[in-house]
């Protein structure tokens, strides 16, 4: 057999080519065509190899398309929170703004006196006493209640409800447009709001949220507050809620926004399950240094605040999503632990965080006694 020939044969019946150029193997000695069989061969051989090419093309394009799907879903997650804290936060304050609360805050019982929004929406009521002439229980029942941002799978079985339903029928306003955003914490037996798991001065179990002031600083917020306050009843710091305000924001500020408004702030501590958190630009606190490109790992011990948690306690963390196991709102503070792929890391690295923030200003429209 002499080496393969390339030739230029008339087309087959039917075929829609003028002409088809096809790779033949002649005989030196009878210049007789191939057989079927060596056809058949030669196919096969190109078939594996569009095969084998196709493999390493994907196998090129796999992980940045991984990535790049992993991103889209983290976006779209966060994206639909937002939407739904603002529309909370919207609905809201314009629902606090026709409550018919003092219009200076104050009360000649000491214990009713709500001088700052966060009052309004923490102070405690006791909601088992029919007989409360307590102006607040209304905001409670209606609008906002803490202890409603976790919700015990116990709680549901014993009713026989599904978390939608029990929000329905149990819980006000506010909790109501917020249950889209809450989550089945395994570790803790319940369903919750993202953030720290603490207990309230009542022994309620509920949620506070961490916001990042600096590298492993944070400084602890409500889930819902007034604007500028930090979620803190503290008496010094001041809002704009009562018409008498002088300092609407804090002591030794001053602002635009005029006394008697309600200035609502619902947070949102989104963290990516897919993505992880990388080591903040010295310039740019918003965008990754790119040299290196360092994770931040899950280390609790180093967390420091730039103020306290007044009035709440730690809850005890256990394992799982909540404690110390891995997930994207598991740890002591809640602010995750996630396993990456070529870390080392015992407790894993954190995940991509921001803090959403849904925000409502409403002047005051009705006043009571």
């Amino acid at each position: 057999m002499t080496p393969a020939t390339d030739s230029l044969t008339q087309p087959t019946e039917g075929s829609p080519w003028a002409f088809s150029f096809r790779r033949t193997v002649v005989c030196a000695a009878t210049r007789e065509k191939p057989t079927a069989q060596s056809y058949l061969i030669a196919r096969v051989n190109r078939r594996r190899t569009r095969r084998g090419q196709a493999l390493v093309e994907f196998a090129i394009i796999a992980l940045a398309l991984t990535f790049l799907f992993a991103a889209i879903l983290s976006m779209g997650q966060m994206f639909f929170a937002a939407q739904v804290v603002q529309q909370a936060a919207d609905v809201g304050a314009q629902e606090l703004s026709r409550m018919p609360l003092n219009p200076t805050g104050t009360n000649s019982n000491d214990s009713y006196a709500f001088p700052t929004l966060n009052h309004v929406l923490y102070r405690y009521v006791d909601l088992n006493n029919p007989n409360s002439t307590d102006p607040l229980l209304a905001v409670r029942q209606q609008i906002f209640n803490e202890a409603l941002l976790v919700v015990p799978s116990s709680t549901l079985s014993e009713l026989g409800l599904t978390l939608t339903q029990y929000a329905a029928k149990y819980m006000p306003l506010i909790n109501q447009l917020l249950v889209p955003v809450m989550f089945y914490d395994a570790g803790l037996g319940a369903y919750r709001y993202p953030g720290t798991v603490v207990k309230n001065e009542q022994g309620e179990t509920t949620v506070r949220v961490l916001m990042a002031e600096g590298p492993n600083q944070y400084a602890w917020h409500g889930v819902v507050e007034e604007m500028g306050t930090y979620g803190s009843l503290d008496a010094s710091v001041t809002g704009s809620f009562s018409v008498t305000a002088s300092a609407p924001i804090t002591s030794g500020t001053t602002s635009g926004i005029l006394p008697g408004t309600v200035r609502l702030r619902i947070n949102y501590p989104f963290q990516a399950a897919g993505l992880i958190a990388y080591q903040p630009s010295a310039t740019n606190p918003m965008v990754a240094s790119t040299a290196p490109t360092t994770p931040i790992l899950a280390d609790d011990s180093h967390v420091s605040f730039t103020n306290s948690l007044s009035g709440y306690t730690l809850a005890t963390q256990s394992s799982g999503s909540s404690g110390s196991g891995f997930g994207a709102y598991a740890g002591e503070y809640g602010l995750g632990q996630m396993v990456a792929w070529g870390s080392a890391a015992p407790n894993g690295v954190r995940p991509f965080r921001r803090v959403v923030s849904g925000q409502g200003v409403y002047r005051r429209e009705v006043f009571g006694q």
